[in-house]
């Protein structure tokens, strides 16, 4: 098996690129974020990293 990182990202991100999914008060579940469109739109416009000739998704 083969590992290898084809793309590196990174942005600042505010509390309005993140989604966080709710939980009662008795839940022992932990609270679960998802980066929203803008926050991957961020992350993406800012590559640090990627393969040459990455095809575009």
């Amino acid at each position: 098996m083969l590992f290898r990182f084809i793309k590196v990202v990174g942005a600042m991100l505010d509390k309005n690129d993140w989604s966080f999914s709710g939980r009662s008060e008795v839940s022992r579940r932990t609270i679960t974020a998802s980066v929203t469109k803008s926050g991957y739109q961020k992350m993406m416009a800012n590559w640090i990293y990627q393969v040459p000739n990455l095809p575009k998704r």
